[in-house]
């Protein structure tokens, strides 16, 4: 009985439509090079932790500087 089932669907199923395909990521680019930013940084930081400290404080006053214009704009 398994096995007839198994056949009858195996048939069903055999047609080109059926043939399912891993979907294509567009922006897996994106995800590649943001791996090896961040690869380069942490690499970086083994090297020089004065300057991943310094990067980080100045990415931390960028962000603050962003938000404080923002919050003024929508004031």
């Amino acid at each position: 009985m398994e096995d007839s089932l198994r056949a009858v669907l195996d048939s069903v199923f055999a047609p080109p439509a059926y043939q399912w395909e891993e979907p294509s990521q567009p922006f897996a680019f994106l995800g590649r090079w943001l791996g090896w930013v961040v690869e380069q940084i942490v690499r970086w930081g083994r090297d020089n932790p004065t300057a991943l400290k310094v990067l980080f404080w100045a990415g931390v006053a960028l962000l603050a500087l962003v938000l404080i214009r923002a919050a003024w704009r929508i004031y």
